[in-house]
């Protein structure tokens, strides 16, 4: 700010100094100093202009990062069922569009205002010193544009909200359009579908049309009186009816000719920036209300690492031999007033796998999401080697589960590098080896550079190379527990067998959890449990729930009477 006000001041030394040289002409004074000044002046501005601004520039990027990393946190902070709820468009307007908003609030408009403030006060003391009787007759286009603008500015404030909505409707009009593009092409009118986004943007349009017919008089107006061309007429005219008056000479009335635009020329510029500055102002309210949605960090900072394994010296085991691993105790969940779980029970002891089936809407992807800690239960507790989840840090409790969901997202980069996602440390002979152990030998065999191959550009998997490639990385992750949900339903038969096979094998020292729809790939599972309305409706081994003829039962008789084959 303070670098800002120097080149102001600068910036009217040149036209300064060549006042003073005309008036040094007509008196016949000195001339030097005046050329010296002006040439001095004109770089100095130049150089703090540049500082100034890359000065404010470094502010602005430092801002922007900070709150790209708030807003980013504030949606890992919120409950899955919030996050889920959020509108991508809007989340994206927020850490983008409204943080990149603000570049010009910092950017500029603290630099603009204070040009806006230190040049026409400069301006104005050089005119009262040379030239008094204009000092203020240069001031009323000043003062005319300013209250012209102070106009615009508040039909504009009055207009943002809807401007915003409008915005708004387009981005989320934008995204339906294309995630249901396919849907609606296959079953409905794909031209139905594009209606939804051309009436959305016919709106803004419109509106944007009708804001922009109503401002264009008022701003133009300002505008006008904010230019240099009035600035120097209304000066000259008042001069040269002060000349005939024979109270004002030539020389002062091109002083004032000179001097006038410094007066208004900042105003000029300005306007904009407070138009840029107000829509700036209503995104940094929606970033703040979206902060202020996150829920604060609620855990308690995490126990020492040791404090999660017995103290006693006979004791000290490693964390996976210990006899019970997780416990949920009558655990409860509601999506609002449907209740999804109803007192739900199970202990996960290292080196046993529990299967979990159900109809769909049973309950078991949430149970497999609180038991990831994914979500916390409304009702009950979830114990790990005793502690409570609520007391552990969110790293911690996510370090201890490896979660596998039915629809396995990988990130742009390479094989290799999604799955040391989970595994930093693991060398290329290792995860190769897990891939062909997968069923993905043939995948690696294609793919041109291997487990290095990029991801996208051209190179995509399918959703059950997707499903084994998300299911190596949790089995080469160095988590206690994993949570496997739906992950072979991408698969056929014998490629199920074969990722089963896997997990059997790397799970040995893990509590397993794999929620299926299928019997076959709960078989072999040490224990089963039937969902049913959110409750534990059935339990037991395999053989056990095939001899009491009950949901289990049902479903094996259904699915061995009639073969399906899943798509690849």
């Amino acid at each position: 700010m303070a670098v800002q006000a120097l080149a102001s001041a600068c910036a009217a030394l040149p036209l300064i100094s060549l006042a003073l040289l005309i008036e040094a002409v007509a008196t016949g004074g000195a001339l030097l100093p005046w050329v010296l000044l002006a040439a001095v002046s004109a770089p100095a501005r130049a150089a703090l202009d540049s500082l100034a601004l890359t000065l404010a520039h470094h502010a602005d990027a430092r801002l922007q990062l900070h709150l790209r990393r708030e807003t980013s946190q504030s949606v890992r902070r919120r409950p899955l069922a919030d996050v889920e709820a959020l509108s991508p468009a809007a989340v994206r307007r927020v850490v983008l569009d409204d943080v990149g908003a603000l570049h010009h609030l910092v950017g500029h408009t603290v630099l603009d205002l204070t040009a806006c403030v230190v040049g026409p006060l400069t301006g104005f003391v050089a005119l009262l010193m040379l030239a008094p009787p204009l000092a203020l007759p240069a001031v009323v286009p000043l003062v005319v544009g300013t209250l012209l603008h102070r106009r615009s500015l508040a039909q504009i404030r009055a207009s943002m909200p809807h401007y915003i909505a409008a915005s708004a409707a387009l981005d989320e009009s934008v995204v339906e359009y294309v995630e249901g593009f396919r849907v609606a092409r296959v079953f409905g009118d794909p031209r139905q579908a594009h209606s939804g986004y051309v009436r959305a943007a016919n709106d803004y349009g419109g509106f944007v049309r009708r804001w922009s017919a109503s401002l264009t008089p008022r701003i133009g107006a300002s505008q006008i009186c904010f230019s240099a061309p009035t600035s120097v007429v209304v000066t000259v005219l008042v001069g040269a009816a002060l000349v005939v008056a024979g109270t004002l000479d030539l020389s002062q009335v091109a002083a004032g000719a000179l001097l006038a635009p410094t007066l208004t020329a900042p105003a000029q510029s300005l306007a904009f920036s407070l138009q840029e500055a107000a829509q700036g102002r209503h995104s940094l309210q929606r970033i703040r209300e979206f902060l202020d949605e996150a829920p604060p960090e609620t855990r308690t900072e995490a126990p020492a690492e040791s404090s999660l394994r017995p103290r006693d010296e006979e004791d000290l085991i490693p964390i996976r031999r210990a006899t019970e691993q997780v416990v949920l105790d009558g655990v409860g969940y509601s999506y609002g007033a449907r209740q999804v779980l109803v007192d739900v029970g199970l202990t996960l002891v290292p080196g046993r796998t529990v299967g979990v089936i159900g109809r769909s809407g049973s309950g078991k992807s949430t149970l497999a999401e609180i038991l990831a800690g994914l979500r916390e239960p409304h009702a009950g507790r979830v114990l790990i080697h005793g502690h409570d989840t609520r007391d552990l840090s969110e790293d911690q409790l996510l370090a201890r589960a490896a979660y596998v969901p039915q629809d396995t997202r990988l990130m742009r980069g390479t094989i290799a590098e999604n799955i040391r996602l989970a595994s930093p440390g693991t060398d290329d002979d290792r995860i190769e080896e897990a891939l062909r152990v997968a069923g993905l030998g043939p995948l690696l065999a294609r793919l041109p550079d291997g487990i290095d191959t990029a991801l996208g550009d051209g190179v995509d998997l399918s959703g059950g190379e997707r499903q084994r490639v998300g299911i190596v990385r949790a089995l080469l992750s160095d988590h206690d527990v994993l949570v496997l949900d739906e992950v072979t339903s991408a698969l056929d038969e014998e490629a199920q067998e074969r990722v089963l096979a896997a997990i059997r094998a790397q799970g040995r020292a893990r509590s397993v959890l794999l929620v299926s729809h299928r019997i076959s790939a709960v078989a072999q599972a040490d224990e089963v449990l039937v969902m049913d309305e959110g409750r534990i409706v059935e339990r037991g081994t395999p053989a056990q729930l095939d001899d009491r003829d009950g949901i289990y039962a049902h479903y094996s008789r259904l699915q061995t009477a009639v073969p399906r084959e899943d798509a690849r």
